[in-house]
Order: structure tokens, then sequence, then C-alpha cells
């Protein structure tokens, strides 16, 4: 305990230092500031093409937050109370499993885990801010540093549309500011969580200084705002002066009823003649009206796939092309997600996704009003009511938008969790109104959490033990034959295979066969997704090293220690044989059907001939064939021969681009197979 309490202090002061520089990459991205000190956030929300790649700064950031919230958990001894914000970190959990099961849940191919790390930054800024919190003076501090970064941000956004520099232009309008970001629509959320913090920080400080301070942050958010002449936006500051004129008329002077209200009318009113060349919602070529009609019926579209646990984070813009509609075309270029907040949760988190968001904001807001009606310090007053008005113009710009949760939000979704990490500082220090479940636990719940952790020891040890018995014995045949030259040496037979059939059976098996070391990790992932999503075996994502390991060697039978087995030994397998050699061994043991168990047997028993007299579409087919592999004649119908074909000429053309050209292919799909039966 000596050793933590010492500790303690040098671990709040890290754990500041980087919420600060975390907060200023963020807010300030793509300013002078973040090109001098070599910060560049963008590679987080903008994918990158090819294959996974890692920004540094999305690797070590992503590394330093797990490493100090790791500290915490080692160090930190809080006290198990009766908490009145239980149901909001409920919430806040529900949102976390949400995210943290995308890489079992998503439909995406390929998946780039780099793409999914951006929500890790904000999930692990609402939990590194909750767990410094409970002290009144820092999260006022931690306010006004928000408060002054998003000032900043406003400011760049008023100097640079005065100055037309680095403005967004909209077809049928013009320019429109967007700060340093690279979009208004990133611009403007981060403006309304700032605005509402600045607005309560001024409407409660004492200090003078400080009051002229927020006033002004405040007033460049609402220009700023403005300046984005976005309507989802303008909606969001009038929700927000309603709800604040409604609830809290009592407390707020002449004066600055009659500006509120100013504010409100300017932009209510607004929103009904902006982008629309004078017409009152009704310009034809309005795209920011119109296209999200048909934005929507295409998402609505997806969400019907799969509506329960959706396709997965940022799914949105992988499947729109598929589901796209001609009347969404001619509002061209595509948007990247559903401006929907909670239409957009729907694609990539199904029904319950949705439940689960609306349950988060639904308490929020409630444990925001349990606060504002109890007695709270001036400073903790204003950070409720500045997140209650953000969260509620949050949730009115979601009706239009996706200002939060989306990877190009990623500021405003930062600047969200970072204030709701506030809340529970202050809320369990109040008294609860209702009875919640107590933190503690009890000595059953021990034994099963015990129970649970030792079960799923087993369960690993009941795969991973018989697996490296069997590659322990597979590897000793191996070497042993290796030393002796009976698989490393090559056989005649290899040369009679042309390279139009090796080609075909690596593109079909196997695209990246010439990349990897004997286990392709993204088609092991893509098989887990699909198997788990299925609850069912549908797909093993073996390389051609992988099965030839269980051909020769680990037996053919399918169980998960045998599966952990193959991934070792084809790992040892690319040390000691050439690539050339194993995709020989391939063709010389897999199963092509109808007796035949290599691909010299495969081509007299299906054609009469040898492997160097295939023609195309003849060796697409036992390409083809090979997941699927009949045991009779009478299984192989036109449709599942034409199938076959296609399923690999397509991977053909995927894969080897510059050696076969598209008539090539055309041709060999037209081709029709005649079987040595048949003639």
């Amino acid at each position: 305990m000596v050793g933590a309490s010492r500790i303690y202090p040098l671990l709040r002061f890290v754990t500041t230092a980087a919420l600060y520089a975390f907060l200023a990459a963020v807010a300030l991205n793509g300013s002078p500031l973040s090109e001098v000190i070599h910060i560049d956030l963008y590679p987080i929300y903008l994918p990158v093409q090819g294959r996974e790649q890692n920004p540094p700064l999305l690797e070590w950031g992503i590394l330093a937050l797990l490493v100090i919230t790791l500290a915490w958990v080692v160090v930190l001894k809080r006290p198990a109370a009766v908490s009145n914000s239980y149901l909001f970190k409920v919430g806040v959990f529900g949102v976390t499993l949400l995210y943290l099961s995308d890489p079992l849940l998503s439909t995406l191919d390929p998946y780039f885990f780099t793409h999914r790390f951006w929500p890790l930054w904000m999930l692990l800024t609402f939990y590194l801010v909750y767990l410094l919190g409970d002290n009144a003076r820092w999260r006022s501090i931690m306010v006004d540093y928000m408060v002054f970064l998003v000032g900043v941000q406003a400011t760049y956004a008023v100097v640079f549309h005065v100055l037309g520099v680095n403005q967004f232009y909209t077809p049928n309008f013009g320019a429109r500011t967007q700060g340093t970001y690279i979009n208004p629509n990133t611009l403007y959320p981060v403006m309304l969580w700032g605005g509402a913090l600045a607005f309560a920080r001024y409407a409660w400080e004492p200090t003078r200084a400080l009051k002229w301070f927020h006033l002004a942050c405040l007033c460049l958010c609402l220009l700023a705002i403005w300046l984005t002449y976005t309507r989802s936006a303008w909606l969001a500051v009038g929700a927000m002066c309603a709800v604040l004129l409604a609830a809290h008329r009592k407390q707020i002077s002449k004066a600055n009823m009659a500006a509120i209200l100013l504010v409100m009318a300017l932009f209510l009113l607004g929103t009904l003649f902006v982008r629309t060349k004078g017409h009152l919602m009704g310009n034809p070529e309005d795209r920011s009206a119109w296209g999200r009609l048909q934005i929507w019926r295409t998402a609505f579209a997806i969400y019907q796939q799969h509506p329960v646990i959706g396709h997965g984070v940022m799914s949105y813009r992988y499947w729109q092309n598929r589901f796209v509609t001609p009347e969404l075309e001619q509002f061209g270029p595509l948007n990247v997600e559903a401006k929907n907040l909670f239409l957009n949760f729907a694609v990539e988190f199904g029904t319950i996704g949705v439940a689960v968001l609306i349950f988060s904001l639904w308490h929020v807001l409630r444990l925001c009003g349990h606060l504002l009606r109890h007695e709270l310090g001036h400073e903790d007053r204003a950070i409720v009511l500045g997140c209650y008005l953000a969260t509620i113009g949050t949730i009115v710009a979601g009706l239009f938008d996706t200002p939060v949760f989306e990877p190009w939000r990623l500021p405003s979704s930062v600047l969200m969790m970072g204030t709701w990490g506030l809340l529970p500082g202050i809320a369990d220090k109040i008294p609860s109104a209702t009875p919640v479940p107590h933190f503690g636990f009890s000595r059953f719940a021990r034994g099963v959490m015990i129970a649970v952790a030792v079960g799923i020891l087993l369960l690993g040890m009941w795969v991973v033990v018989p697996a490296f018995v069997i590659f322990k014995a597979s590897r000793q045949v191996l070497l042993e034959k290796v030393q002796s030259g009976a698989v490393k040496t090559p056989t005649r037979n290899g040369a009679f295979v042309p390279p139009y059939v090796k080609d075909l059976f690596i593109a079909s098996e196997d695209g990246y066969f010439y990349q990897h070391r004997g286990v392709d990790w993204q088609a092991l992932h893509r098989a887990l997704r699909v198997n788990i999503r299925n609850l069912a075996f549908k797909q093993g994502g073996s390389t051609i090293t992988m099965q030839t390991a269980r051909y020769l060697f680990v037996g053919r039978e399918k169980t998960l220690s045998r599966k952990v087995a193959e991934i070792l030994l084809a790992l040892e397998m690319e040390k000691h044989l050439s690539k050339e050699r194993i995709l020989e061994l391939y063709l010389n043991s897999a199963r092509f059907g109808l007796g035949a168990e290599d691909i010299g047997t495969a081509c007299r028993v299906y054609f009469g001939k040898a492997p160097k007299e295939l023609t195309l579409g003849e060796a697409a087919f036992l390409a083809g064939v090979l997941p699927e592999p009949p045991r009779t004649r009478s299984e192989l119908t036109s449709e599942k021969v034409w199938r076959c074909q296609r399923r690999a000429l397509s991977r053909l053309a995927h894969f080897f681009p510059m050696r076969y050209s598209s008539q090539q292919i055309a041709q060999a799909m037209q081709e029709r197979v005649v079987f040595v039966w048949e003639r």
C-alpha cells in the first residue's frame, strides 16, 4: 500500500499530461501546432489503401494509453459504494462492448485493425477522465482546457473563412468553413460541445476574467457553427436554446434571455433558407436535404440484411455500393456514413446497438437532470449543465447527421466521452435517489469469477496441449523427410503443371501465397468472424501451406486442436521448403472428388488429359471444385460447374491482373466444360 501511495501522484501527473497532449492533438489536428510537433491523426480516420498499414502515432498513442490504463487497474483501490451513475456507466460499458466485439463480428473484408483503433481513443479518454475526475478542481481545469482548445479551433475556423483559406466548397452553394479539419461536418459537433461548456462556465463563473474568456469562446463557437452552413448544426443550436429556456428560465436574466431567443431565432429560421438558393426547403438541387432521404433508404436496406447484430464498424461505406439506388447516385459523391446517428448504429451494430445507444443517451440526460436538482458547486453545476445541453444538441444533430461515434468525427467523440467521464466524479458525492446495485464482490461472486477463469484456462489447455502434441510429432516427421530429401527435392510431376494452372490454384485457394510465411492471419480472422456470425463452421481460412500440412502430416480430421497444429506446422514448413515445392506437394495431395487425390489423377478422371493439356476453363473448374469436391458424377450439375469456373476465374483476374487479359478471362468463363464421360 505504501508503494501504491507513492505511485499514485506520479500516475495522476502522467495520465493528466497524456490526456492534455491527446486532447490538443485531436482538437487542433491539422493546425500549424500539430505540424510543428509532427502530430497528424488523419490516418486514424482516413482509411489507407492496400494491406495493413500502421501509422506510428496510432500505434504508440494507443500503447501509451493502454499502459496507463493498466497501471490504474493495478494501483487504484476505489471503495465500493452506492452510485447515482451506475446505470450511466453500464450504458457506456455497453457501448464499449459493442466496439470491442467488432473484430469478432464484422462483415468487412478485408478487415484492417488500424482502421478500428479510433474507438479505443474515445473510450480510453472516458475511462481515464473518470479515474481522475474525483477532484473538483481537476474537473474544472479540464473543462476550461477543453473550452480553450475548442476556442482556438473556432478562431482558426473564423479567420480561415475570412481569408478564404482551407475552405470546403459545396456544389451549388459555395465556401463553408472547416477550420483546420477536412470537413465542416467534423468541425460543427466540436463547436457544439465546446460552445455548450463555454456557455455553462460563463453562466456560473464568478471570476470576471474567466467569465469574459468563456463568453468570447462561446461567441467564436456560435460564429464558427454559423459559417459551416450546416442545417443539422443550426437545428441543434436551436434545440439547445429551447431546452435552456424551458428548464432554466427562472435563473436567466432578461438580457441573457433576449440574447438566447435571438440566437435561437437566427439559427432556426436560417435552416429554412440555407443552401436552398432562396427556395423555402424546395430546391431540387439541394443535395444536403434530398440526398439524405436516399442515404437513409440505402442504410435501411443494409440494416435489413443483419437487423440483430449489424455489419460492423464503418460498414455503411463498404456495403453502400451494393445497395445504392439510381436516386442516390445522382447526389454523388456518395457519403461515407448513414447521415443519422441511430441509423448508422443500426447498420453497424443492429437493433442491439441502437438499444444500447438509446440506453446510454437516456441515462446521460437522466443523470444530468438528477444532478441539476441538487446543490452543486458552481464549477460542477457548469459541467453538468454543459454536458446536458451538448448531449441534447448531439441527439438533435444525430437525427440528420452522424456527429459522434464515427471516425470522421473523432474530435467531437473524444470531447463528448471526456465530458461524460467527468459526471461520475460529481454524481458519486451525492446521495442516491434510488437504490442501485453495490459494486462490492461477495464470496460467492468471487468464487464464480474464479471458476469461470479456471474454466477458460482448462478450455484453452484442452485445445493447446493436444495441438502441441500433434505439432511436435508432425514436426519430427517433417524434419526427417527434409533431411532425407523426401519432400525437399522437386519431383518430375511438378514440371508437367503449366504456370496458368498453378496461378488458378493459387488465386482460388490462397491469393497471398507468395506474400505470407505460411499463415494468412487476415484469412484466419475472416473465417473466425464468419463462423461466429453463423454459429457454425463455414470457413477455414487455411493457406496452401496449412492445407499441405494437414494432408501430409496432421490429418484431415477437423478439430480446433488440429487447426492450431496446422498453423504451427505451416510456419515450420516455410522455413525448410520453397514455395514451389509446397505448391507441388499441395497439388499432389489435394482431394478433387470422384476418388482423385492429386492433380494428375484429377485431370485423367475428369477430362482424360494430362495437366499440361488443360484449357483455362478446365483448369478453372478443377481449382474451383476443391472447396466442394463431388462424391458422385450426379453432383456435377451445370450450375455447380459454372459456379466453380466463375469463382476461380474471378479470383485469377483479381490476383493476377497483369498476366491475364480481360478477354482471356471472358473467353474462359464462356467455355463449356466437357467431361470425359460426356464424350
